[in-house]
């Protein structure tokens, strides 16, 4: 495209620190090209989960009614991911410069995996702005004074409720 050079140069006198992925980006999808990694990464923690809500797809008592239900057997809802692969998928998201959001999730609640908070310590050592969803109940004193130490971004926490009568409505 003939107008890609003035493009680059308008981008270029616009380019700051905080908008550099976004630039780099889109200078990607104009040369076809890849220069960082994405701005968010979901990364599926564990599979298991201390509840059973209603609504949840995975773990609800009815979700065994699903066409695809024998996908999720016993053994796939005890599945963690292993502590090692977690780091190399940090690292090379830090390698390639993905600093942007990575969301550790799962189809069951991140703070079962044994190792969860050491993943969120590892993440936030990478420099990587780190997410946790959370059903909360797994929230403990120590648990939120590791996250706060270790400079968790953002936590989410899923509520189903704000009291017991109002669930079992």
């Amino acid at each position: 495209d003939p107008k890609l050079p003035e493009m680059l140069e308008r981008v270029e006198t616009q380019a700051s620190e905080a908008n550099e992925p976004e630039l780099l980006r889109l200078l990607g999808l104009l040369t076809d090209g890849v220069y960082i990694g994405p701005r968010t990464f979901h990364l599926d923690v564990a599979n298991s989960c201390n509840e059973n809500c209603a609504y949840c797809w995975f773990h609800s008592p009815s979700a065994g009614n699903r066409t695809d239900a024998h996908l999720f057997d016993a053994s796939w809802k005890r599945t963690h991911i292993d502590f090692d692969v977690a780091c190399r998928l940090l690292d090379d998201l830090a390698r390639i410069g993905a600093r942007e959001d990575v969301l550790l999730t799962g189809k069951g609640e991140p703070l079962t995996h044994p190792r969860c908070l050491d993943i969120v310590d590892h993440a936030k050592s990478l420099n990587l702005h780190t997410t946790l969803f959370s059903n909360g109940m797994l929230l403990t004193p120590a648990n939120l004074s590791r996250m706060h130490e270790a400079g968790l971004d953002l936590l989410y926490v899923s509520l189903s409720s704000a009291s017991p009568e109002v669930y079992e409505v």
